[in-house]
């Protein structure tokens, strides 16, 4: 009987060849993407689960109220983690990292390269993480200064088949002697590195530069902790803010929600969204949905081309099981910013890079700026320097650019002009603002306008730079 139904399925088939490639091709395809889909939103969601005490672990992260505005960052300030360790008995340890914005210089006597995935940090992070060490000791390889770990592919990059253990790299102008070596960790981590260096930069409370990560005794830790923080902000930090007028709320977020969740200012690796993932979950339903309807449609259209054989299982004694086991047996025979190149190199190379490429034929503009539109931007406080309208200083997102930034990158002139390096008084400090800058200043025209760039200073506000607001342009 199995043999006979098989026999009759694969004559079906080779019968009806574009009809079953088009209906055993669409679920096919269907049920992979789902698949591919589910197998993605399952790498999403294990973001960060691999550690042991992944759900004692918190990241300390801040919200400032900053000249009437309100920032949600991730970075903290350097003392605060060993300071809450001291506190507070619930918090078991902490350890702080540092990362460079700009790419590293990493070198050994025979290999030199820029790096990105170099973070600064300090011993207890194999205490509080697991990031197994294939040589090494976790409780000393980062127990002296200038220590550095690297991953089993950063060492065989460096030193080919020699064993790295004991030898030295110089991570930017520090001399750096191996400790450890990393096994290779997943992909499915925020914390994404090459390089472990214990070289932290000691600062003050008010420099907010460090990311922090907390170990607690368990989860209900967290609650108590986070009320006891406005109490532990005031305590160290009081005074000063209030002569500053900045205000800072400290706040924690589990490790297992950062990816997905955590959407603040300078997180330490692009993040995911949660809502992407509600979205192809949704999507992977519908395509299995859409394809199981189609499936269905083309084998009920040609159901009326089988009537004959049914008929004659009916007349030779197949009862309705039967006739229902053959058909579903056959169901189950198998199952798609242009011209622009960005370049990261030494501030101090820049003037002699611009000149030799600029003589590229196929090079129409070459320009600098201190990141890449879309990224991160640096944040400083600016007030108008001739109006006694303003007198409170607002926090403004800036980019450093050079004279050709503007022409390069195509962005609009709506009033004003663009930097001249002919005009002398844009190579001292000169602005040029977007419509949304504009706004905030509540202007209706540049004639006269000048902005100063300060900084606070006890109660007062000093001045860093002045220039001229030569030109407004397109939000871009």
């Amino acid at each position: 009987m199995i043999k006979n139904y098989l026999t009759v399925a694969i004559r079906n088939i080779a019968r009806n060849k574009t009809f079953s490639a088009i209906n055993i091709l669409g679920l096919a395809i269907g049920m992979a993407c789902c698949i591919l889909i589910l197998l993605y939103v399952q790498d999403e969601l294990s973001y960060d689960q691999h550690h042991e005490h992944a759900h004692r672990i918190y990241r300390l992260a801040e919200e400032a109220h900053i000249a009437g505005q309100t920032r949600r960052i991730a970075i903290t300030s350097f003392p605060m983690g060993p300071a809450l360790v001291q506190d507070y008995p619930t918090v078991v340890d902490a350890v702080r990292f540092y990362k460079n914005d700009e790419k590293t210089p990493v070198a050994n006597r025979q290999n030199q390269f820029y790096e990105r995935g170099v973070l600064f940090t300090e011993t207890s992070i194999f205490q509080v993480f697991d990031f197994p060490l294939i040589q090494g000791d976790p409780r000393t390889a980062l127990q002296e200064p200038h220590s550095i770990v690297l991953t089993e592919e950063m060492a065989r990059k460096y030193f080919g088949d020699q064993d790295p253990m004991g030898q030295t790299l110089s991570v930017g102008e520090a001399e750096c002697k191996i400790t450890g070596i990393l096994e290779n960790h997943t992909h499915n981590t925020h914390l994404q590195f090459n390089f472990l260096v214990s070289s932290l930069r000691r600062s003050d409370w008010i420099d907010h530069s460090y990311y922090t990560y907390l170990l607690l005794q368990d989860t209900h830790a967290a609650d108590e902790l986070e009320t006891e923080l406005p109490n532990f902000i005031e305590r160290y930090l009081g005074e000063q803010l209030k002569a500053s007028g900045i205000q800072f709320k400290p706040f924690l977020q589990p490790l297992t929600d950062i990816h997905l969740h955590s959407h603040l200012e300078f997180e330490i690796s692009s993040n995911g969204d949660i809502r992407y993932v509600y979205l192809f979950l949704v999507i992977a339903l519908f395509v299995l949905i859409l394809a199981c309807i189609n499936f269905m449609n083309l084998s009920t259209a040609r159901s009326a081309t089988r009537s004959k054989e049914v008929g004659m299982r009916k007349v030779v004694g197949a009862n309705r099981s039967q006739l229902i086991r053959q058909f579903m047996g056959e169901s189950i025979l198998g199952f798609n910013k242009e011209q622009v190149i960005v370049i990261p190199i030494d501030r101090q190379l820049v003037k002699r890079y611009k000149s030799a490429v600029s003589a590229h034929a196929a090079v129409l503009n070459v320009s600098a700026s201190s990141t890449v539109p879309g990224r991160e931007l640096a944040a400083h406080l600016f007030r108008p320097s001739l109006d006694p309208a303003h007198k409170d200083a607002l926090l403004i997102n800036v980019m450093y650019v050079d004279h050709e930034f503007i022409q390069a990158f195509g962005i609009r002139v709506l009033e004003g002009r663009a930097f001249s390096e002919d005009i002398r008084s844009d190579r001292n400090g000169a602005f040029i603002l977007n419509e949304a800058a504009v706004r905030k200043f509540g202007w209706t025209s540049l004639a006269n306008r000048r902005l100063e760039r300060v900084y606070p200073k006890g109660n007062i506000l000093n001045v860093e730079i002045q220039g001229d607001v030569v030109g407004v342009v397109k939000d871009f």
